[in-house]
């Protein structure tokens, strides 16, 4: 038997828990497994000595047999699962029976094997599932982990945004709204959730506001280079005037897939530089007359 379980070692090193109630296949199994791989292999006889070791110790994986006393391996798989624990979970067992296989996929299992056949093939298939079970966990852990990250760190950038008193939108290629702080919901006449992925044209923006923001945003993918344009508003406080900052948003591949465009009203300035040229031209109107003939 020992020749038997010598195969290809492998490089990956994992914490193995092993449960079965006959010690002579507890035993070939951690040999076999040894012999594949410098593992850290646990023993239970029992679905309760199994918790007990998991209680104290994090494992990467779990190889069930399927019939013990007290608690059978699809009785103990749903007990885990029922705890919130989702270690990859191998059922391995001499039962042949499609229902227990259809049984332990129901309930969460990563794999089943049934026991028999060459042992050498049968345990490196055996280790085969449990690097896959494994390397697929860790892998929607890792995307969870990182989706968790990107949700904090929107949240803090939409508290940034939303502290901002300029109005802020968010516009993706298509012209559709991914993205709008408080005021620049309200400018618009929306609230923030109802705003989102509507496309510019339904925001009833003036039309000579729409085609400058368009044109200024066309220009943005284009170009890559951020522009900054005056806009006319025609609203219910009179004729406005906003300077639009927009600028390009890159995914982390380097590609333009959106802009932010921020508002800030110039209308008092626009005014104040209205009155100021209406003066000069008066004060040059004066000149000139005082220059005229006699």
């Amino acid at each position: 038997m020992e020749d038997a379980c010598c195969i290809v070692r492998s490089l990956t090193v994992l914490t193995i828990l092993l449960v079965d109630d006959e010690p002579d296949l507890l035993e070939l199994a951690v040999r076999c497994l040894s012999a594949q791989a410098p593992d850290e292999i646990l023993t239970a006889p029992s679905a309760d000595a199994a918790f007990a070791i998991l209680a104290a110790k994090r494992v990467d994986a779990i190889v069930s047999d399927y019939e013990m006393p007290k608690m059978d391996g699809i009785e103990f798989l749903k007990e885990l699962r029922t705890r919130g624990d989702r270690t990859p979970f191998i059922i391995f067992t001499g039962k042949g029976r499609e229902v227990v296989a259809m049984q332990a996929l129901n309930f969460g299992a990563d794999f089943y094997l049934q026991k028999g056949g060459d042992v050498q093939a049968q345990f490196a298939e055996l280790r085969n599932m449990i690097e896959k079970a494994v390397e697929r966990r860790r892998a929607v852990d890792e995307a969870k982990a990182l989706a968790e990250r990107v949700e904090h760190q929107a949240q803090i950038l939409d508290e940034i945004l939303s502290s901002i008193p300029e109005p802020v939108l968010i516009m993706d290629a298509s012209g559709t709204i991914t993205y709008a702080n408080l005021s620049g919901a309200k400018i618009l006449g929306f609230t923030r959730m109802t705003i989102l992925g509507r496309h510019i044209s339904e925001l009833r923006l003036p039309a000579e506001a729409e085609q400058a923001l368009r044109s200024a945003a066309g220009h943005v993918f284009d170009s890559g280079e951020k522009t900054v344009t005056a806009i006319p508003w025609t609203g219910g406080d009179g004729i406005l005037r906003y300077r639009c900052t927009i600028s390009p948003l890159h995914t982390t591949t380097g590609r333009i897939n959106a802009v932010d465009i921020i508002f800030r009203d110039i209308t008092e300035e626009a005014r104040m530089a209205g009155e100021l040229e209406a003066c000069r031209t008066r004060v040059g109107d004066l000149l000139q007359g005082r220059k005229g003939p006699g």
